[in-house]
């Protein structure tokens, strides 16, 4: 399969190549048990309370962007919001995010074979890393796993002043990469940013469903090829 591939390979990071998402309920579920105990209310209202309140202020498009750029930031103040509405004292809603955010970020790690796959992917193709979010938050997960070796270019939202979906990125990837749409390959989690939106320019794309749910009901996105894990690529 390695010799059908195009010369340049473009990876997300997050839920592509590093875990991520997938700690955020076991999180969250850890520190609203603890918080209960605290604050007399139950766990389960707790949690379901943040989610509401975050799932309302992700859902539009340009919160999302300001929100991932001061992440840590953003959650605190959602979670006040959502202690608050249930009228708990926004104390306690610091120290639930923080004990949150530390308990995720230990639980990061790289999905098994990634790096070898990109290490062996490295040897005839060209790789980009492109990604959302702060350049502290993710040149420290390039870093931890030593990953910054394995790309030859790596461009993070913050870094480069606009991110996916916005298609301004996909243009200056290809201009600093030198290359056409035709010769680049798009590799991500997300339907919408790593999929849908370099195809708009004419770059091929596989969604790494890592979930192994399949395409949502109703969905107009197509990619080109769907995979479980990167390491599909060297299948």
């Amino acid at each position: 399969m390695t010799g059908q591939l195009p010369p340049v390979l473009l990876f997300d990071l997050d839920d592509t190549i590093v875990t991520f998402d997938k700690h955020s309920t076991p999180a969250w579920q850890q520190v609203c048990a603890a918080a209960a105990a605290k604050c007399g209310q139950a766990a389960a209202d707790l949690y379901r309370e943040i989610q509401r309140v975050s799932d309302a202020y992700w859902a539009d498009p340009e919160r999302h962007r300001l929100g991932r750029l001061d992440l840590d930031n953003t959650r605190r103040k959602l979670v006040r919001e959502a202690f608050g509405n249930l009228g708990i004292d926004v104390a306690l809603a610091t120290q639930v995010t923080d004990t949150f955010i530390a308990l995720r970020e230990a639980c990061i790690d790289v999905f098994p074979g990634a790096k070898e796959t990109l290490r062996t992917l490295s040897q005839t193709r060209r790789l980009a890393l492109v990604t959302n979010g702060e350049s502290h938050k993710q040149r420290a997960k390039i870093d931890r796993f030593e990953l910054g070796s394995l790309f030859e270019r790596i461009f993070v939202e913050e870094e480069v002043g606009f991110g996916k979906p916005d298609p301004r990125i996909f243009r200056h990837v290809l201009a600093k990469m030198k290359v056409t749409p035709e010769a680049c390959l798009m590799i991500g989690d997300n339907l919408s940013w790593d999929i849908a939106a370099p195809q708009s320019l004419g770059i091929a794309s596989v969604w790494n469903d890592y979930r192994g749910r399949g395409l949502p009901a109703g969905t107009t996105v197509k990619p080109h090829r769907i995979i479980r894990s990167i390491c599909e690529l060297l299948a």
